[in-house]
This record gives structure tokens, sequence and C-alpha cells, in this order.
């Protein structure tokens, strides 16, 4: 269902299977039993799942689309978007810590086999460039990896470093790389900077099964549409005609409240626009 925003920018709003959406990254299993438990108990979808137009790819929502499969449901609600398109932008998440222990430091430079550079601009260059595939950077000391790994190595050992980092019970923290230079105003702040990747590697990580770790891309879309409050009793058991049905009323019925970009909304700050839907809840 597509439809005009009066800022003009379109919305496309579906109703896909859930056997249909492919994810690309894992679920936090805790996350995914909180919105599970909420699912449960509002009995609503409130807002949709970002995906692909054309390959049904999980943009964002990977623990929504997890959680309406664990609830038997055959629909979803997605908003979709051309992911190949410049409008779709894809960002890295980095991973952060404060203050760490150098027990913590030496097994992370284990894990990814490091060797210390003489700088934070040599070591991040070195990165970017695909030189080196990871990066641990601070301000006083920065470390890039012996060997060159490929896109799937290199984030399975993300994986276990979000193992051990528990296990060490070390608060680990996200920031996309877009705004990480404030991370380094600290030295006492360390930042594991992986290797960059592209839309294809990400459609390609989805159709293989290879799922990257959770909090790994970052998507910002031209238009995110929120608060549309679905019932789920439907995508349970409606038809997908049902749904079309059910969701046309719903736009048709909604005062629609536009926000700017990098606007701040319960306790969180949106990179793109949001369309708000409102009937009144």
């Amino acid at each position: 269902m597509l439809f005009q925003a009066s800022n003009n920018l379109a919305i496309d709003l579906r109703i896909v299977p859930v056997d249909e959406l492919i994810p690309h990254e894992q679920t936090i299993p805790l996350l995914l039993q909180s919105v599970t438990r909420d699912l449960e108990r509002t009995r609503l979808q409130r807002d949709p799942i970002l995906v692909d137009s054309k390959t049904m790819l999980v943009l964002d929502g990977m623990h929504r689309r997890a959680a309406l499969e664990s609830v038997h449901c055959h629909f979803a609600m997605c908003a979709a978007y051309d992911y190949l398109a410049d409008s779709t932008k894809l960002q890295r998440w980095l991973r952060y810590f404060v203050a760490p222990d150098r027990q913590f430091i030496d097994a992370t430079i284990r894990l990814f086999d490091l060797e210390r550079v003489e700088n934070i601009q040599i070591a991040s260059r070195q990165i970017d460039s695909k030189e080196k595939s990871i990066a641990l950077l601070s301000n006083r000391q920065s470390y890039v990896s012996n060997e060159r790994y490929d896109l799937t190595s290199v984030y399975r050992r993300v994986a276990e470093f979000d193992i051990l980092a528990s296990e060490s019970k070390i608060s680990v923290e996200y920031q996309p790389d877009s705004d990480n230079g404030d991370l380094f105003l600290s030295e006492s702040v360390f930042v594991l900077y992986p290797l960059p990747f592209s839309k294809q590697d990400v459609i390609q990580a989805g159709e293989s099964k290879s799922l990257l770790p959770h909090k790994t891309t970052r998507h910002i879309v031209p238009i995110r549409p929120m608060g549309i409050y679905f019932p789920l009793e439907l995508l349970k058991n409606g038809s997908k005609e049902q749904c079309e049905q059910k969701l046309q009323e719903i736009v048709k019925t909604s005062k629609i409240e536009f926000i700017e970009a990098n606007s701040w909304y319960e306790g969180r700050k949106y990179s793109e626009p949001l369309a708000l839907f409102n009937r009144g809840r």
C-alpha cells in the first residue's frame, strides 16, 4: 500500500508472510523474550518491520520478526524501501567500552591477533582501506589485526568478543561510525573498529544465512512510520486480504504527525524523519 506523505515522501506499507522475511543479524535472547512478551500483552504489532522492497531483507526489526514468528503469526506489517537506492543509508555500529582492566584488553588482543601501531589514525586508515580487518582504537594505544580476515570471519570474532565481554562483566556500548569522533575525547575509551561492509555484503549475509552479530548494521531510511498498532489476531489468523484491508483502514483513519530528522522520540534519537500514526489511542 503506497501513499504519499505530506512532506513529499512516499511510504510503502505492506503485509508480508513472516516466512518470506530474511534476517541478516542475530537476535539477543533476553531482548527477544521482552519483545515477545510485549506482543502477547498488547496483542498488537506497534511499528512496521523495515524491509528491502525487492528481497524482503529485514533492515530494521530483527527481534520483531522473530517475536512474530514465535507467537505463530503468518504475516507481518512492514514498510518497504529500495535498499540499493542512495536514499537508504547503511552504517556500522561500533562497540566501545570504558576504562577496562588490562586483563580484558590483553584478552581482546589475543582474540583478534592484534599488534600495536603508532597511532589511531594509522589504525583506522588501515581498516577503512581494507588493508587490515579489525582494530582496537584508543587515544593512547591502538592495535590492528596481524592477519587479513574475510568479512564472515571478522564478524564471527566480533560475536566471540560479545561473549568475552559478557563473561568479563564489561559493559559494551554502541555508537554509529558516522558519530565516532567524540568517542576519542577520553583516554579511557576503547573502540572495536571492524572491517566496513557494503549493502551487497548485508544481502549476502541474509541470503546465505550467515547472520552477522546483533547490532552490526545501522540503516537510515527516507522516512520511518511508527505507531500503527496492527492487531496481532489478524496477523495470526486472518488472510492476507483481510490484513491489507485493515491496514488500509488504519491509514485512512489516522492523523499522521511528522517529526523532523535528528529528533528525540520516546527516549531515542532518530536520524530519519518519523511519521507517527495517531488514531486517538
